[in-house]
């Protein structure tokens, strides 16, 4: 026997996707549309049930939106015989107890933060057996697996779901970690609270993070939708992408290595943004938009020039419109590079001269021990200056200190160090 199951996590209805222009329909790129289509997809694909690990709600505020938005569709899977079986996360901790209690045919696992146990009947008998952990409270530190009571059954395959901050010690979402999680019964573990799609290394159990349904903000960026779990009687379990979202975010690399003046700029920029809609090709089918984040990369002639040549662009014209489908560029970032010989700056012992050898550490990433102690130092300085208030530029809620993050700031401000040194220079050699 199988048992065909649709799961998804981080709905949060009640939200709105942001940055969305304003010829893009907000209402068919929310995460409640996507709600709605996860529910007609579930009818299509006649599933045994629905699981739904957290986060369906935004915030408790939101009880009036987000009963009447999943009510409408708990009611439609009832209707047709699709059991739906949730967990609360760290957003709707409060609010989803409330709902459970309201809505007619929808299950709410572990409430108080206790395990629960429920069983999943096809042909007259509980074909599959769910362990289910709710957060009680916004917060929670302590491990929930300290709590986990189940033993393992050989008759009937067991799944887990759970919200939770995997291999995250310290974290305040209930962290848990993945060798904890192999030790259970339970042929899979599915996840809610990261909210891109992640699936952990090791093949048995089965451990995932659903990832929200659609992507939220420009950070969410790629795949996102639910996921088709195929669970035989042996507990073998086998999983595949449903698309749900009506709208993704990508990022555009536009090299400019060949722009060397104003029209080989929008040529290179023109063929990018062209270019990486071909890339996605097919998996863009059931979408109604995309937006982009482009990011200028290369060693170019133009680097210099770069602020003027963007304010010579509005945004918003370099939106298209493809057989139904609205591609729009959210934001445009400057990664580009001068064209320096860098070898010959770093001669020498003045501050062009080291900071061109610190640059061309960090392009190089060579010696290795050298490149991670400057990321590292950097690093540090970067998080302790953001912790205390203090403005640092182009640090924000979207950028995480991340060593590549970290290492591309370095580059950037780098760069303009070195292009100012190097202006004072040609001033200084011009008055002798």
């Amino acid at each position: 026997m199988t048992l065909n199951l649709l799961c998804a996590a981080d709905i949060h209805l009640g939200r709105r996707t942001s940055r969305l222009p304003r010829d893009v329909d907000a209402d068919d790129c929310s995460p409640a549309a996507a709600w709605f289509r996860l529910v007609d997809k579930a009818v299509e694909l006649t599933v045994d049930g629905v699981l739904l690990a957290g986060d369906l709600v935004d915030e408790d505020n939101q009880y009036f939106e987000g009963r009447g938005k999943l009510q409408r569709g708990v009611s439609k899977l009832v209707e047709h015989g699709i059991q739906v079986i949730a967990v609360a996360g760290n957003h709707d901790h409060d609010v989803l107890v409330r709902l459970a209690r309201d809505i007619a045919g929808f299950k709410l696992l572990g409430a108080g933060g206790q395990w629960e146990e429920y069983g999943i009947e096809k042909d007259g008998r509980v074909a599959l057996r769910l362990h289910g952990w709710s957060f009680p409270a916004r917060h929670f530190r302590e491990d929930p697996l300290a709590y986990y009571p189940f033993n393992r059954d050989t008759e009937t395959p067991s799944l887990g779901l759970l919200h939770c901050d995997l291999n995250a010690s310290g974290s305040i979402y209930a962290p848990v970690s993945e060798a904890e999680l192999s030790t259970t019964p339970e042929a899979a573990w599915v996840l809610g609270h990261i909210h891109h799609p992640g699936l952990a290394p090791q093949g048995s159990p089965l451990i995932f993070y659903c990832g929200s349904p659609q992507g939220l903000d420009p950070s969410e960026s790629g795949w996102h939708g639910a996921w088709l779990l195929r669970v035989e009687e042996s507990g073998v379990v086998e999983r595949e992408r449903v698309q749900v979202s009506g709208m993704r975010w990508e990022v555009c690399q536009a090299d400019l290595s060949l722009a060397s003046d104003r029209p080989s700029f929008e040529e290179c920029l023109a063929a990018a943004l062209a270019s990486r809609i071909d890339e996605l090709g097919s998996e863009l089918d059931y979408l109604r938009a995309v937006g982009l984040r482009v990011r200028l990369t290369g060693a170019s002639e133009v680097h210099g020039k770069l602020l003027q040549l963007l304010a010579n662009i509005e945004i918003e014209d370099l939106a298209t419109e493809r057989e139904g489908l609205t591609t729009f560029v959210e934001k445009i970032e400057d990664r580009t590079r001068p064209r320096l010989d860098l070898e010959s700056l770093s001669r020498g012992g003045s501050p062009l001269a080291i900071l061109a050898r610190d640059i061309a550490l960090l392009e190089s990433r060579q010696p290795r021990a050298a490149y991670q102690t400057l990321v590292a130092e950097a690093g540090s300085q970067i998080e302790r200056r953001v912790r205390d208030g203090i403005q640092f530029a182009q640090v924000h809620d979207e950028i995480s200190l991340d060593e590549d993050n970290v290492r591309e700031l370095l580059l950037r401000t780098g760069f303009r160090a070195l292009d100012m040194l190097l202006a004072t220079r040609a001033a200084q050699e011009k008055t002798k």
